[in-house]
């Protein structure tokens, strides 16, 4: 059985087993964290259970930032991979910000001052 996904010839049900359960892993995972972490609160005290309720929205938010710039990150790594254009799709994965403003300054036709705001 091969590792690589093919999502346009591999059999629907087994892509989604082997997408949805490694996601499913991790989200259980993270309502064990959370659970424990409930219950080490609740034997301090009330308040700090509600501190936990009261900070949810933002530690909410911070992961739904992230995942959405996650996502969006890979959308543009593999646009540019599937056409071809690794000079842009490397400079985003490698971790030199620099080099991936020169990069978008080229493609959009602005001066690095421009873009080193980003």
């Amino acid at each position: 059985m091969s590792n690589k996904i093919n999502l346009t010839k591999d059999p629907i049900w087994d892509l989604l087993r082997k997408v949805t359960i490694p996601a499913s892993v991790g989200s259980l995972f993270q309502t064990f964290y959370n659970l424990v972490d409930t219950w080490f609160a609740g034997r301090i005290s009330a308040e700090a259970i509600s501190a936990i309720a009261k900070s949810f929205p933002i530690y909410f938010t911070i992961i739904a930032v992230g995942v959405g710039l996650g996502a969006a990150t890979n959308a543009l790594i593999g646009k540019d991979a599937a056409n071809n254009n690794s000079q842009t799709w490397l400079a985003m994965t490698m971790l030199d910000s620099n080099r991936a403003k020169s990069v978008i300054a080229k493609k959009t036709n602005n001066n690095i001052s421009d873009i080193s705001r980003i």
